[in-house]
């Protein structure tokens, strides 16, 4: 059954939105990261937020001890391996992306759509800068900091994609993508029609597990 130029409406961020499709295909994926914020390595070696380094010896046993500073004025550090810490760790995206093509849509529903667009792709700019951080040398309170993000801004977002060709309602989509262009401009209306592609996720997040 061709699907060209049947409706899908982007609402939940302004909006509602109408957009005409030409193609739809979905896939599955899953985007493996590391939150090293939650290793116990990383916490025994960061510095405190005035830069001193932990006191933290090994015992005649093998058994690392930390010792206290009235100097440091440092937190107790995680001492053991990080068996317990795996799951926390070692995470994953669980997702169901969806790539759309369309015909020609109102350049007002485009624009309402590029929006939502310009937010996701900050959000998304947002998880990329935590990660970033962990690559720097980060205090201890700021790795104790960083535990406390459960990135509900990929996977809450609040945006509902409906469309027959869809499968009905999909919420708390995550646009990816959106590049509108163009295609036909009536010039006695000054009315502006433009085609456009779009990827956009349902994300969920677990350990790698699943």
């Amino acid at each position: 059954m061709s699907i060209e130029g049947s409706l899908i409406t982007i609402s939940g961020s302004g909006g509602p939105y109408k957009l005409y499709l030409r193609s739809a295909e979905s896939e599955f994926l899953i985007e493996p990261f590391d939150r090293l914020e939650f290793s116990n390595q990383r916490l025994r070696e960061a510095p405190t937020a005035s830069g001193a380094k932990p006191l933290i010896v090994t015992s005649f046993g093998g058994k690392p001890i930390q010792l206290a500073s009235t100097c440091t004025g440092d937190s107790p550090r995680p001492l053991n391996p990080d068996d317990n810490n795996i799951n926390s760790i070692k995470q994953q995206f669980n997702i169901d992306r969806y790539t759309l093509s369309g015909v020609q849509s109102l350049s007002s529903d485009t624009s309402g759509v590029n929006t939502i667009y310009k937010d996701h792709a900050q959000r998304i700019n947002h998880f990329n800068f935590h990660q970033e951080k962990l690559s720097m040398d980060l205090s201890y309170p700021a790795l104790i900091n960083l535990q406390s993000q459960s990135f509900w801004w990929l996977t809450n977002t609040g945006v509902t994609i409906t469309g027959t060709a869809l499968g009905g309602s999909l919420t708390n989509c995550l646009i990816i993508s959106f590049n509108p262009e163009v295609s036909h401009i009536y010039t006695s209306s000054g009315q502006i029609l433009k085609v456009w592609q779009m990827v956009f996720d349902q994300r969920t997040i677990s350990d790698r597990t699943g």
